[in-house]
């Protein structure tokens, strides 16, 4: 659970980071590089519970002061993960923001799971999974058994049966 915590406020810092750059026009990517990134949650996940929750909380106000500051225009300024990763413009922060959030939540295996998630959310992580997979060339069907809906990905490949929720949980790697 501790590397759990210490990764929201890594990630929370980095999104602040992109918004830095978007309004400022310094680059300031997300992290240095994924070992960076790693070595920064692994430092942090040896603190103990109140010092991560302290952190978090920082984090998070970092996180809204930086959102509140950038200016609308600023919005389509691409930023970047990692030096020479893919582009993305600002304005994806706080979906990004909002995936971090709502799936370390899960994460924490504190009672809040991926069926607590708004339907909203667990529809926008399915479509992207989808646009994903389709991009790499992977097929499959997914029989969706809350939705009583049938989402097919390419053509052909293997037949997925669940609900929304844990094929989300599922095609993001948990």
């Amino acid at each position: 659970i501790a590397a759990r915590r210490a990764l929201r406020q890594e990630i929370a810092d980095g999104l602040c980071n992109l918004l830095h750059w978007a309004q400022t026009g310094v680059e300031t990517t997300m992290y240095q590089s994924n070992d960076q990134r790693a070595a920064d949650i692994e430092a942090g996940a040896g603190r103990s519970a109140a010092e991560l929750r302290d952190d978090a909380s920082a984090s998070a106000g970092r996180w809204l002061q930086a959102a509140n500051e950038v200016h609308s225009a600023r919005l389509s300024t691409p930023v970047t993960r990692t030096p020479g990763s893919p582009p993305f413009p600002a304005s994806d922060v706080g979906r990004l923001r909002r995936t971090e959030l709502e799936v370390h939540h899960a994460d924490l295996l504190i009672g809040y799971t991926a069926h607590d998630w708004p339907a909203d959310f667990t529809q926008r992580l399915l479509e992207r999974r989808a646009d994903e997979l389709d991009a790499k060339g992977i097929a499959m069907t997914w029989l969706l058994t809350d939705r009583d809906e049938t989402v097919t990905v390419g053509t052909g490949g293997p037949e997925l049966t669940a609900a929304s929720a844990d094929l989300a949980w599922w095609l993001i790697g948990r």
